[in-house]
């Protein structure tokens, strides 16, 4: 998904825009009735929705989601290429917020994502 898109899911689900016509035809405005967060701190909240995550967020974020992925699955859900991701992957380990399993420079390689939770590999 592109940033845009990213942005107008995020204010969607926020409560602050709603969308205007059906599917094909489909625009969003603000929703009229929308007061504020019951959080409070809606300025930071949009402004955390339209920022751009970096490369090391975006990484993690797939990896995240994936629980387990080899490099090349990482880059075809990114876009990025396999350097950057394994290069983004050694600071994320080093971070301990993964771990890696398999032979150092087989492509076949699988990194976890460590739930910062329990503290473990999931």
């Amino acid at each position: 998904m592109s940033s845009a898109v990213d942005f107008v899911v995020d204010v969607v689900d926020q409560g602050v825009a709603v969308q205007a016509g059906r599917r094909r035809y489909a625009r969003y405005v603000l929703d009229p009735t929308w007061k504020s967060s019951p959080l409070g701190d809606t300025q930071l909240q949009l402004f955390t929705a339209w920022s751009t995550p970096t490369i090391n967020e975006l990484i993690a974020r797939r990896l995240q989601s994936f629980r387990v992925a080899t490099a090349e699955e990482l880059g075809a859900a990114t876009g990025l290429s396999r350097p950057t991701i394994v290069a983004h992957l050694k600071t994320l380990i080093a971070q301990g917020m993964a771990v890696s399993e398999g032979s150092r420079n087989s492509p076949k390689r699988r990194y976890r994502w460590i739930d910062s939770k329990k503290g473990t590999a999931s």
